[in-house]
């Protein structure tokens, strides 16, 4: 997937509810949750993907994706919004967090992970919640 090419919804992004509208996951989300660990079970994989419960915490500006900074030094990340990055030559995007929705590519993704020949760069993008 060509990260430079990824169409950027801010909207998309805006749409989730802010998490103090969330309801907190509990005893009604039990059958769902369980059955996506059977169905990555069944493909070998519950030990590479996960589940989050969708929220968000503002609104994203037309053209604003959120990028994620990593200091792993001090074990710190700072998630800030920010025009989409531009990825140098001989760097690649790992796509990390994937829209599931009906009507949406598979593989639409969300958030993604810049690395480059020297290792990561730059931290992680972010386009949705």
């Amino acid at each position: 997937m060509d990260f430079q090419n990824i169409h950027l919804d801010h909207e998309k992004y805006n749409s989730p509810p802010d998490i103090s509208e969330v309801e907190p996951v509990g005893e009604h989300d039990r059958v769902c949750l369980e059955e996506l660990r059977d169905v990555l079970s069944r493909h070998g994989k519950l030990d590479r993907f996960w589940v989050a419960l969708l929220h968000k915490h503002f609104d994203l500006e037309a053209g604003e994706v959120l990028m994620e900074y990593v200091d792993s030094e001090s074990r710190a990340q700072t998630v800030v919004p920010q025009l989409k990055p531009v990825i140098e030559d001989g760097e690649r995007v790992m796509m990390t967090l994937f829209s599931l929705s009906q009507g949406e590519p598979l593989l639409g993704c969300h958030m993604g992970c810049i690395w480059g020949p020297n290792g990561h760069r730059i931290g992680h993008y972010r386009q949705g919640p």
